[in-house]
């Protein structure tokens, strides 16, 4: 995770991390028989949701003097 850090733009790095979780809450979901439903299922997309806006939304940084 430091060594990526340091050589990924913030975006990608926290899209890659976003999929960190992801692939932890469904592979808890297939490996242990952890519930996984509607709520899970939901918050899953949100996060991919909002992982790729981050990437791919244009950054614009307006600054006031």
């Amino acid at each position: 995770t430091l060594w990526s850090a340091r050589r990924l733009s913030p975006a990608v790095l926290s899209f890659l991390l976003t999929a960190e979780i992801i692939s932890g809450v469904g592979s808890a979901a297939i490996l242990l028989d952890e519930p996984f439903g509607l709520p899970e299922i939901t918050g899953a997309l949100l996060i991919a949701a909002g992982a790729t806006l981050e990437v791919f939304a244009p950054t614009q940084v307006q600054r006031r003097s």
